[in-house]
């Protein structure tokens, strides 16, 4: 029981942080935006989804340590 819940909360930390660094990336995407720099724009938009892509694996590798 103890490694679950040990788990479990290094697992809302982990996606605290990646909630927070997905949020910073979104607010400097509209700050370029307005600046009409469509290349950060772009890249940011990227960024974006490599960090989604990371939630996903640390999500998937969570839940098959679980099992």
């Amino acid at each position: 029981m103890e490694d679950e819940e040990k788990i479990d909360k290094s697992l809302y930390i982990y996606a605290i942080i990646a909630i927070m660094i997905t949020a910073l990336l979104f607010a400097l995407m509209m700050r370029f935006a307005e600046q009409g720099n469509a290349f950060m724009v772009i890249l940011i938009a990227v960024l974006i989804g490599v960090v989604a892509f990371g939630i996903a694996r640390m999500l998937k590798h969570f839940y098959l340590k679980q099992l």
